[in-house]
């Protein structure tokens, strides 16, 4: 039975293609607007895309013999159709496309999501893979990661990288969706413009950067377990849903930069669509022609054959359609993903704040340090006899820094004073002097210091003199 329809399904596709050039030069001899003519043409190749892979959803279904494996295959197969009919109604209806685009958008990110998930269930549990990759060597980073990045741990390391490469697209390409959808409400995201001062721009670098990254951990996860994956040809897979992710976001990229560079101009005829609706909508008619193609590609790398060899299941639909749309396990690992991103951004914060810390003590530490040893060199003149020694253990003390107490404080004999002074004190004007309280003379001794010896010792001896 399957073999008849595939095979009645070949020749419809065969007459199709052999008619449909007839058709468009028809629709152009009668001036059919183009916008018509692209409708009608991307419409034949959604209908030729959406059964093939609807087709083959129902053969994994008829031998679902490894649920745990093929509830992802069947929802990668369902990318063709999902991809096809989004296209189409963008395509239609080009007020709405960014709308309608978002359905597309979010299952890109699904699909990556269960690619990796495909490639972890079928080579078994994650703790069993864990065991026999801690018995190998450590692999190094592709280049150019191999520049930045130290080779992953295989002992539950590189497996936890690769899985939150991945999920950590899902969840940035949904928000990516969501923020797309308010800068278009506020007027400022205009899809297609390469302006830096628009949303598009920005929102298309941060996906392309996570994309890369997610695709990449995808590449990693496969050379590390190449042996093990080689009976489910995973090369043929891997280029289906690289080709059909990339090729699309780098084809909408082409496209703008042809409308930037004035390749891609307005045309007077247009009575539907802008330049940058012309843009848009020539990604969507490229779309759903692509997906024709991608659901033949499907037949291949995604085949039911590979689950055929067991028989036919003794389930019934409803139950396996059931599993098919069930998405528990998405929400599991998408709240445990964030869980760890939360955790690591909090052990981050701590690293940081205790850095900031320790970093502020250093530097109070040192300033307090700096101002303790500026102190001590000021205040240790007031204990230090002019030769350096300490006068009778006055002055500062080198241990503590404590100033010196009257009571072992010496005053300074006249021949102590300055060699410079060029001055003579007499025996009275001495015992005035020892007359002074230690405090006092000690202060007078600094001004003395401070002042000129002869502008401030001459008029005393002057003044003794005369008496």
């Amino acid at each position: 039975m399957a073999r008849t329809a595939r095979n009645f399904w070949v020749l419809v596709v065969i007459i199709v293609f052999c008619a449909l050039p007839v058709c468009v030069w028809e629709l152009i001899q009668r001036h059919t607007e183009n916008h018509i003519i692209a409708w009608f043409v991307a419409g034949i190749f959604v209908l030729l895309a959406v059964p093939i892979s609807i087709g083959e959803v129902a053969l994994h279904l008829t031998y679902y013999n490894r649920p745990k494996v093929q509830k992802y295959v069947v929802r990668i197969i369902w990318m063709v159709p999902i991809y096809a009919i989004d296209s189409w109604l963008a395509l239609r209806f080009p007020s709405a496309a960014i709308y309608i685009d978002t359905a597309r958008e979010c299952y890109e990110a699904y699909v990556i999501y269960n690619f990796y998930f495909f490639l972890q269930a079928s080579l078994g549990e994650e703790r069993d893979i864990n065991e026999r990759l801690s018995t190998r060597p450590p692999v190094p980073h592709l280049w150019p990661f191999n520049w930045c990045l130290k080779p992953w741990r295989m002992d539950g390391q590189l497996l936890s990288w690769c899985k939150h490469g991945v999920l950590s697209y899902t969840v940035i390409k949904l928000l990516l969706t969501i923020t797309s959808l308010l800068l278009q409400w506020a007027d400022k995201y205009h899809e297609g413009d390469l302006s830096p001062t628009h949303g598009y721009l920005w929102i298309a670098i941060i996906n392309n950067n996570s994309q890369l990254w997610a695709m990449y951990c995808l590449v990693l996860f496969y050379k590390v377990n190449a042996t093990e994956l080689a009976p489910i040809r995973p090369v043929a897979k891997l280029l289906c849903v690289k080709s059909v992710v990339f090729f699309s976001f780098w084809q909408s990229i082409a496209i703008a930069i042809l409308v930037k560079i004035d390749a891609i101009e307005a045309d007077p005829t247009w009575k539907v669509y802008t330049v940058e609706r012309v843009a848009t909508g020539l990604q969507e008619f490229l779309i759903c022609i692509e997906m024709f193609f991608a659901a033949l590609a499907h037949l291949y790398a995604f085949s039911h054959r590979e689950y055929k060899v067991h028989g036919e299941v003794n389930q019934r639909w409803t139950e396996m359609v059931s599993h098919m749309f069930d998405v528990a396990d998405v929400k599991e690992n998408v709240f445990d993903h964030v869980g760890v991103v939360a955790t690591s951004m909090n052990q981050g914060v701590q690293a940081a704040a205790k850095g900031v810390v320790g970093g502020v003590v250093g530097v109070a530490g040192g300033v307090a340090g700096g101002v303790t040893k500026v102190a001590k060199a000021v205040v240790r003149p007031f204990g230090t006899s002019p030769n350096g020694s300490s006068g009778g253990g006055s002055g500062v003390s080198p241990k503590d820094g404590k100033l010196p107490s009257s009571s072992n404080y010496t005053p300074l004999s006249p021949h102590e004073l300055p060699d410079d002074s060029n001055t003579e004190i007499n025996n009275d004007s001495k015992e005035e002097v020892d007359d002074v309280s230690p405090v006092s003379d000690h202060n007078h001794h600094i001004q003395m210091e401070e002042r000129s010896p002869t502008s401030d010792i001459a008029p005393l001896l002057q003044s003794k003199h005369h008496e």
